[in-house]
C-alpha cells in the first residue's frame, strides 16, 4: 500500500533526472514522468539451475496529480523491464509498483531497488539492451478503466555476472 501521507521528496529537489516525458491521460489531462538512469547493478550471478538474476537500484519521480479527477478511485502504477530473446520478442519483468490512492500522493521520487526478483529463464542477460517501461492503470469510481505506459530506452546490462 502506497504510504499514508505524501513522500517527503518532490520533484523539486530531484537531482540529475536525465530522462523526461509528458504524458496526457484519456480526457487530455497532462503530467511527466521523469526516470534518471539505473543507478546501480547491486549483483547480477547465475543461479544455480541456469537462470540469471539481476539488483537494480533505480530513481522514478513522476507527477500523476492530473490523472486524478471527480471519477478517479486510485492509479496503480508498475515499473517493467522489457527485453528480448531468441525464444520470446518480448519479455516483461515487473521490477516495483505501488498504488496511488490520491492526488496528494500523486507526486513523488522513489530511490530503490527492484522490489521483485529479476530473472530470466536462461541466459539471455549478459550484455542485453532492455527498456524500463512505467505502466499505469487509472482506475475510476465508475465507467472504463484507462491504462497508459511510457519506455526508457538504452539501458544495458552488465557483460560480466558480479
Amino acid at each position: 500500500m502506497w504510504p499514508k501521507r505524501p513522500i517527503a521528496k518532490t520533484l523539486e529537489s530531484a537531482e540529475k533526472i536525465q530522462f523526461s516525458d509528458l504524458i496526457i491521460g484519456a480526457g487530455g489531462e497532462r503530467g511527466f514522468v521523469l526516470l534518471n538512469k539505473v543507478l546501480n547493478f547491486n549483483w547480477f550471478q547465475k543461479q544455480s539451475e541456469g537462470n540469471e538474476e539481476v539488483s537494480l537500484t533505480f530513481k522514478i519521480a513522476a507527477d500523476l496529480q492530473s490523472m486524478f479527477t471527480w471519477n478517479t478511485k486510485q492509479v496503480f502504477v508498475f515499473l517493467a523491464a522489457e527485453y528480448e530473446t531468441p525464444k520470446n520478442s518480448l519479455n516483461q519483468v515487473s521490477l516495483w509498483d505501488g498504488i496511488i490512492p490520491s492526488k496528494e500522493h500523486a507526486k513523488f521520487l522513489i530511490h530503490t531497488t527492484n522490489k521483485y526478483r529479476f530473472v530470466d529463464q536462461g541466459s539471455n542477460l549478459r550484455g542485453k539492451e532492455f527498456n524500463l517501461t512505467l505502466h499505469w492503470h487509472v482506475m475510476p469510481k465508475t465507467g472504463k478503466m484507462f491504462a497508459d505506459k511510457i519506455a526508457m530506452t538504452g539501458y544495458r546490462m552488465p557483460k560480466e555476472y558480479r
